[in-house]
């Protein structure tokens, strides 16, 4: 216990040394441990011993730049564990054996047993893809990749569970990553956009104009879900100038849209997008002002996503919505101004409007006190982390059943909207009981985390480590938890004030 304290009391040390010398971050300075471990909890789900060490050393600007440019390294272990999970054959031939037409044919026949065993396969991919994102969360040697990533595919949020979506996230995910590495909005916009999975979470699959040769023969009409979406959560928000019209006329010129044949090679790069001309109007729309004609199909789409990319209500949106995620639930309007007006300046890139917040008096206040509330995924991850440290955690499925009894689970979602980043929504007496809960399973040693899949072990339980992961803990946590059993102790440590925060 002497041991621990004086570990616990350097750490405090160490921090408060940081905290001190708070001023606005030095992004091309080598960081050392307290500074390395304060990003991890910020840009990444928490600190491990290994982590800080092969942090330290390293530029802020040099871990975020990887973030976007390099994907994700697991260790062998985590690999292995994620070969394991539900078999997901290459994206054409799932669709093949699982997609619209083959759904259709077997209702048509009335093969009960193989409507059956589809849905059994759409369950096991669903608690795959899940699972497979997790893993990657946990264990990943890019911890701003997995972080950057987790934020877009909230931003343009799909519902795992509606439709043919199954079959369909992890393509729709690798494709949000590799647009990433572009560092322009419109990429990670094209790749949201024309994918098969957000078409058809958002109902444009099959949306038919009135005017068009099969929406004169009444084949069902025009869906105004995803245009409306487009614009009020992907681009433009709330009070971005655009009005109930343009949402109409956006509808009306993506409109068109059907199930994919994903046995083409074009398909299957372009995330499944294909139109069918029988279903498209006639005539001209005008958006925000500007005229699309409707005979161009996908260049006039193409036209109108490059737009509104470059749009300084865009640029303000995304721009708060990435101040929000990484300095706090209401980040200086001076500073996402000056975030957007990078973004817009250097023709919608990323990376300007991040640097101008890394390098901000708001950003290293935040940071260096830690004042953003943990989220559920920030908290189950981190506290798992810290308690597994550098052992590799293989088994993600208690962090899922965790995630959604907590509610943020990936891909799980319901509406458009993406997970709340503020931190109100989830200070609810329930969230609070599940962190504890939590708690008790990792002091515990109940939840099996990692290990072969044939012999899965609990994480041992180090106070000095956790505390090197997540604190330090203050004065008052230090001393309610003197002379507790060490599972009680543990239970106290994991749900404290310092734990709760990043």
């Amino acid at each position: 216990m002497k041991q621990a304290m004086r570990v616990l009391g350097g750490v405090a040390c160490m921090l408060a040394t940081l905290t001190q010398a708070a001023g606005p971050l030095k992004l091309d300075t080598p960081m050392d441990a307290p500074l390395a471990r304060a990003m991890l909890a910020r840009w990444g789900y928490g600190a491990t011993d290994a982590s800080v060490a092969a942090l330290t050393g390293q530029t802020p600007r040099a871990m975020v730049q990887r973030g976007w440019r390099a994907p994700s390294g697991v260790a062998p272990a985590v690999r292995t564990a994620l070969d394991a999970l539900a078999d997901a054959p290459p994206l054409a031939e799932r669709w093949a054996q699982y997609g619209p037409v083959r759904v259709q044919e077997a209702r048509k026949a009335q093969d009960i047993p193989l409507v059956q065993s589809m849905a059994r396969q759409g369950n096991a991919m669903k608690s795959a893809t899940v699972q497979r994102r997790l893993l990657m969360m946990a264990n990943s040697d890019n911890p701003a990749h997995e972080v950057l990533l987790a934020f877009w595919l909230n931003h343009f949020s799909v519902y795992l569970h509606k439709g043919q979506l199954p079959w369909l996230v992890d393509d729709y995910a690798s494709r949000i990553e590799a647009a990433m590495a572009d560092d322009r909005f419109e990429s990670l916009l094209r790749a949201a956009f024309y994918h098969t999975a957000m078409q058809g979470y958002l109902d444009n699959i099959n949306s038919t104009a009135p005017d068009s040769e099969l929406g004169r023969r009444g084949r069902t009409g025009l869906n105004e879900n995803l245009a409306r979406e487009l614009l009020e959560l992907h681009t433009l928000g709330v009070g971005g100038g655009y009005q109930q019209a343009d949402v109409e006329a956006t509808a009306r010129l993506i409109s068109g849209v059907s199930a994919p044949d994903l046995g083409t090679a074009d398909a299957l790069a372009d995330g499944g997008f294909a139109l069918d001309p029988r279903r498209r109007g006639e005539g001209s729309v005008q958006v925000l002002g500007q005229t699309y004609a409707l005979a161009d199909g996908r260049v006039a789409m193409d036209a109108l996503l490059h737009r509104l990319a470059l749009h300084p209500a865009t640029a303000r949106h995304v721009s708060r919505k990435l101040a929000q995620r990484f300095v706090g639930d209401t980040p200086p309007a001076a500073l996402v101004e000056r975030m957007a007006q990078a973004y817009v300046q250097s023709g919608g890139r990323l990376s300007p409007a991040l640097w101008v917040m890394l390098a901000s008096p708001a950003f290293a206040d935040s940071l260096l006190k830690q004042r953003m509330f943990r989220l559920p995924q920030d908290y189950v991850l981190a506290t798992a982390r810290a308690v597994c440290q550098d052992a590799p955690i293989t088994h993600a499925e208690p962090l899922l059943n965790m995630l959604q009894a907590m509610g943020q689970a990936p891909f799980l979602r319901l509406t458009p909207d993406g997970y709340p980043q503020n931190a109100g929504e989830w200070q609810t007496a329930l969230g609070m009981a599940l962190r504890v809960q939590l708690a008790q399973a990792l002091a515990q040693r109940q939840w099996r985390l990692t290990g072969p899949a044939d012999a899965a072990q609990a994480c041992n339980w180090d106070a000095a480590a956790a505390e090197r992961s997540l604190g330090p803990w203050t004065a008052a946590t230090r001393a309610a938890a003197e002379g507790l059993p060490p599972a009680q102790q543990a239970i106290l440590l994991l749900s404290s004030p310092a734990t709760l925060w990043r």
